[in-house]
């Protein structure tokens, strides 16, 4: 769903703002709706956590790729893929976290929530590309590797 939000894409800039893991950038859009959207909307951020799915929009077949949080409730975070990207980025994403969690960083433009409702809100973000990730240590480490 696009909600009020425009769907032509956004120009993407040279450099990302800055970075926030996938819960912290939902736990401020839950906390704060105006800060947040002067904060991210249309900006270039690198946005971290670890890939839940990897999917189509059954509307238009966009890719997508679903980063949560530290805890998978209320955390999603849905990264937008061009088609010639996600055929070359996508392939090399994993969703396993046993053992070893991989926290995957993404960076896009953030557009904001697709819908109103707290409990279902999920972030959007576009023009998505791959830009590193951590395999996590174990916890009885808490290093990273």
């Amino acid at each position: 769903m696009w909600s009020s939000f425009s769907q032509s894409p956004t120009t993407v800039a040279s450099s990302p703002v800055g970075e926030v893991s996938a819960s912290q950038l939902k736990t401020e859009w839950r906390n704060n709706v105006i800060a947040s959207e002067q904060r991210y909307e249309g900006k270039v951020w690198i946005i971290s956590g670890r890939v839940s799915s990897i999917d189509r929009r059954s509307d238009d077949g966009v890719p997508f790729v679903t980063l949560s949080g530290e805890s998978s409730f209320n955390s999603d975070v849905h990264c937008y893929f061009k088609e010639s990207d996600a055929q070359r980025m996508l392939p090399g994403l994993t969703t396993s976290n046993v053992g070893r969690p991989i926290i995957h960083r993404l960076q896009g433009t953030v557009r904001g929530p697709s819908n109103a409702v707290a409990f279902t809100t999920v972030i959007e973000v576009d023009d998505c590309s791959v830009v590193g990730r951590t395999d996590m240590a174990t916890p009885s480490t808490g290093s990273f590797r």
